[in-house]
């Protein structure tokens, strides 16, 4: 079965305060044009998005230089949804992890929808339990860092590893008892971007956990 984790793009979405929203525009109708085109703007970092390290690491790699290698493949998937609200730390991390864990991990809290208000994040000693297992992609349903941390001392710490951070997924809990999924989350080719958004969409088959 194959789950798309990705946030609809809408004029009426949530986004930073101070930050531009998502815009579009029908600027070709079938009655006057014969053909529908349409025109949207948005920042690098709406919607299910990822972060790459140059988001926060000067001369970092960018989008359009993350491998595909990292961007597609197996995911462990961690069920984290006992810190919905709060903090994920490492304990957290620690009861939810298999005993083989993927190079790419899916952190659930079943946050999505509480953004910028009250979402779970994940403290600075879960990014260095990460980082000790030699993950090469985090991919969340709530907020990475602490909002009242000015710091973002998570996405430092895992930019700086040149780990690409997902945010913004959605539907998770169609995969959240599974412990292993397929992930691709390919973001557009844009040349010297530090985020993009992509398609992020899981395949688990049917019968495993």
């Amino acid at each position: 079965m194959s789950t798309d984790l990705t946030l609809d793009l809408r004029e009426d979405m949530p986004t930073l305060p101070d930050l531009p929203t998502f815009e579009a525009e029908t600027i070709r109708t079938h009655e006057e044009h014969g053909y529908l085109a349409r025109w949207f703007g948005t920042k690098a970092h709406q919607g299910t998005h990822v972060d790459a390290p140059a988001h926060y690491v000067e001369n970092g790699r960018t989008v359009d230089q993350i491998p595909l290698s990292t961007l597609w493949g197996p995911a462990s998937v961690l069920d984290v949804r006992d810190a919905s609200g709060g903090a994920v730390t490492e304990s957290d991390l620690d009861a939810a992890a298999p005993a083989s864990l993927s190079e790419r991990v899916i952190l659930v809290t079943g946050d999505v929808d509480r953004y910028f208000e009250s979402a779970a994040h994940l403290t600075e000693e879960a990014a260095t339990w990460l980082l000790d297992r030699d993950v090469s992609l985090v991919a969340v349903d709530h907020l990475t860092d602490d909002p009242d941390d000015s710091t973002r001392p998570v996405h430092n710490a895992l930019l700086g590893a040149d780990v690409p951070i997902v945010e913004y997924l959605a539907n998770t809990d169609e995969i959240v008892t599974h412990s292993t999924v397929a992930f691709c989350c390919l973001p557009l080719r844009l040349a010297g971007f530090e985020a993009s958004p992509v398609r992020a969409v899981a395949r688990t088959d049917d019968g495993a956990n």
